[in-house]
């Protein structure tokens, strides 16, 4: 081949603009954008801003950009070097090395790559390359290696196909979970409204599992019983284990009766181990004050799992403390049933003013939890119901 046909092909493969003073960047998926670069090339960037022909300005990741031709790379300068070049290993290694300096990349690549044709095994071509030489030997640019491995890059990374296909649902569903929690709220301002038939239209018909976390942010912002109701409804609708977990927890801790009724109701319909095991949990003074612990002992008995009354014996009386004393905010004295111990116990002092008391409480939603589940009434004698328990465990344990 001669020198002339040689300089012709190399022009050829680096003439890419079609403006004078353009910039041309190269993506890994095979386009090239024409336009102006907004932000300095050099060093390690994690993203670029352009400027199209058009005048649209946007950003993009510095992962998914192969090179960035600058607009000089057409310049009496280069074009000067470029008819100097020997077409040698030398010559081109010396062209190679003046574009990367002169902050042109995708021209660098092209001499980098003839300098690979003339040497195959020139190690300096081969790493600007991106290359590097396995334990057999062979020189393989890491995108080769990744895929020998099944690897694709997500985002910078190399990872699995099952990996990137995980991580774009992943980002799918948080944008499908912001535009629900969007239109949520703005069906909840509405809600009694002019639109208020649309907003009530459109709750009533939520069924997509992505509408959770907006239904948990309007029942926190929204104190209408009727308004939170329908939330509530909705996530009934749903019936995801994280809207359960939601309506579960609810049944035990909100201070609306109706609501937390409606709740048990919706989860009735649905009933699960992890409801027992949950409402179980909710029996102990070390997760609940004396109320919940009665609003658990309900939802048991609602559920009608006997698996439960081991635990509903052991929650017929159970130990509770207070904060008294003036200025204390602490758990209030009022409980569920009657007390067996009246306001007595021992307790902390804090200084002069305040301190923490232990107290009893006979729990009545407990005693008739067990009524409902066995049939039998030792009232609050926990060792009687042990006793029972021990002779008639066999049907017990089955729910």
């Amino acid at each position: 081949m001669t020198r002339s046909v040689i300089l012709g092909t190399l022009l050829t493969c680096c003439v890419a603009l079609t403006l004078s003073g353009q910039d041309l960047l190269r993506l890994k998926n095979g386009s090239a954008v024409p336009g102006k670069v907004l932000e300095p090339s050099r060093g390690k960037l994690t993203e670029y801003r352009f400027r199209t022909e058009d005048g649209i300005e946007f950003r993009i990741p510095a992962s998914q950009v192969e090179s960035l031709e600058r607009g000089g790379s057409d310049s009496p300068e280069y074009q000067e070097q470029l008819a100097q070049a020997e077409d040698t290993v030398e010559g081109q290694l010396r062209i190679a090395d003046w574009c990367e300096k002169h902050d042109l990349q995708g021209r660098a690549k092209v001499h980098w790559k003839r300098v690979v044709e003339l040497d195959p095994d020139n190690e300096k071509a081969r790493r600007k390359l991106g290359y590097r030489r396995t334990v057999d030997g062979v020189w393989r640019t890491t995108e080769e290696e990744m895929a020998e491995q099944g690897k694709v890059q997500y985002r910078g990374k190399w990872v699995t196909a099952q990996e990137k296909a995980y991580y774009e649902k992943k980002t799918q569903t948080a944008s499908e979970v912001k535009r629900l929690t969007l239109a949520i709220n703005k069906w909840r301002q509405d809600l009694g409204g002019k639109r208020n038939a649309e907003a009530l239209a459109n709750l009533e018909a939520l069924t997509d599992p992505n509408a959770v976390p907006g239904l948990v942010e309007a029942l926190k912002k929204d104190s209408r019983p009727q308004a939170r109701k329908l939330y509530v409804k909705a996530l009934g609708r749903i019936g995801t284990i994280d809207a359960f977990v939601v309506l579960r927890t609810m049944a035990v801790n909100d201070r609306d009766e109706e609501m937390r009724l409606t709740c048990l109701d919706i989860l009735k319909v649905h009933p699960d181990k992890s409801l027992t095991d949950y409402f179980v949990s909710r029996l102990s003074p070390k997760t609940s004050t004396n109320v919940q612990v009665n609003y658990a002992a309900l939802a048991l008995g609602e559920l009608g799992d006997r698996t439960a009354v081991p635990a509903l014996i052991e929650a017929l009386t159970t130990l509770h403390k207070y904060k008294t004393g003036s200025g204390s905010a602490g758990q209030t004295s009022a409980s569920f049933g009657g007390s067996s111990a009246g306001s007595g116990g021992g307790g902390f002092s804090f200084g002069s003013s305040e301190k923490i008391i232990s107290r009893p409480h006979d729990n009545e939603a407990v005693l008739e939890a067990l009524k409902k589940l066995t049939g039998v009434n030792f009232l609050y004698n926990k060792q009687a119901w042990r006793q029972w328990l021990s002779q008639n465990r066999a049907t017990q344990d089955a729910p």
